[in-house]
C-alpha cells in the first residue's frame, strides 16, 4: 500500500486494532492450513531434560502458606505421576 493509504487507514483503525485485526487474520489463516508433521528419531538436535514452570512473583510462598492437605494436593497436580508430572522448577529467591 501507498504510505498515504496507511496513513488513512490509521485514523480510521486505531493501531491496536489494526494489530489485534491483523493478528486474527493471520492466526485463522495459519491454523487453517493443514500441517505436516515429520518425526524422525534419528536426527537429534538438543537434548530436552524436562517440562517445568515458574513459581515467581510469591507463588512459593503462597502455595508453602496453605494447609498441609492443600499443600500436598497441589504439588501432587505439579509434580505427581497423576498430574503434569513436572521436573524443573524455576524459583525466584527470598
Amino acid at each position: 500500500m501507498p504510505t498515504e493509504k496507511l496513513r488513512s487507514f490509521g485514523r480510521i483503525w486505531p493501531p491496536f486494532l489494526l494489530r489485534f485485526v491483523l493478528l486474527v487474520v493471520l492466526q485463522s489463516w495459519l491454523f487453517s492450513q493443514p500441517r505436516v508433521i515429520l518425526i524422525s528419531p534419528e536426527t537429534q538436535y538438543q537434548r530436552m531434560e524436562g517440562f517445568g514452570i515458574t513459581v515467581g512473583n510469591g507463588a512459593a510462598r503462597e502455595i508453602n502458606a496453605l494447609p498441609a492437605a492443600e499443600r500436598e494436593r497441589i504439588l501432587e497436580l505439579l509434580f505427581g505421576s497423576g498430574g503434569a508430572r513436572f521436573n524443573i522448577v524455576r524459583n525466584e529467591i527470598w
